[in-house]
């Protein structure tokens, strides 16, 4: 009987250990690219971190600016369908609210208003003040660019169409994108103690002064070579 228990007892063990491997497969998130937000005099010395290891690197036109404390990033419908193609636009997934999904296709933008992405709470904005000027938008979804929302540079994500965003005041930078060769790790590790891209990070910040009051830097997960 004990041996039947026990045999019982290690069946279990190892279904549940294959269920933790699959999750990790699915949702580690290798950090094999780089979202940068900011200009380039600042963002220069992470770039010269990794040129070593950079496949490819696109730079967008972007505007930024602030509701009270909440940051604003502007793009303009062509950076909008770049970030779709490099399946980096993201929204949660209903399935699984822990994770997220790639958005497929740029939701129709409605004359004389701009599509405005945040948390599901604010759906009821139509317009928002930004430098003493109403701009009209109009909400989709909880939508971001990264693996996750980066609450301290896109707590607000509009999306304009090009001759609207041209006439959009507010702070012009550039938004880099950039493909690594290799991952520098995962985000979502297969061992809670794997703190490799967390110190990454931390090294980040060291290296440029007033680093969030200056540039935006997230770890991505390109889905086609993840």
């Amino acid at each position: 009987m004990r041996k039947t228990i026990s045999f019982f007892i290690l069946i279990v063990l190892i279904v549940i250990s294959l269920s933790a491997c699959s999750f990790s497969e699915e949702n580690k998130q290798p950090a094999n690219g780089i979202v940068m937000i900011g200009d380039e005099q600042y963002t220069l010395p992470i770039f010269e971190r990794y040129k070593e290891n950079i496949k490819e690197k696109e730079v967008f036109e972007v505007k930024t600016g602030a509701v009270d404390e909440n940051k604003v990033l502007i793009i303009d419908k062509s950076t909008a369908q770049a970030m779709i193609k490099a399946k980096i636009l993201r929204t949660n997934d209903v399935n699984n609210r822990s994770d997220s999904i790639s958005i497929k296709k740029l939701p129709d933008i409605p004359k004389g208003s701009s599509l405005i992405f945040t948390h599901k709470d604010e759906n009821h904005i139509t317009s928002i003040d930004l430098n003493s000027k109403e701009i009209p938008v109009s909400y989709d979804s909880d939508a971001w660019i990264g693996n996750s929302r980066d609450y301290k540079s896109q707590w607000y994500l509009i999306v304009a169409e090009n001759d609207v965003y041209k006439e959009i005041k507010a702070n012009e930078t550039k938004l880099q994108l950039i493909r690594f060769k290799k991952s520098l790790g995962y985000e979502k590790p297969k061992m809670s103690t794997d703190n490799t891209i967390v110190i990454e990070y931390l090294k980040l910040k060291r290296q440029v002064k007033d680093f969030h009051k200056l540039i935006s830097v997230k770890f991505i997960t390109f889905e086609d070579e993840s």
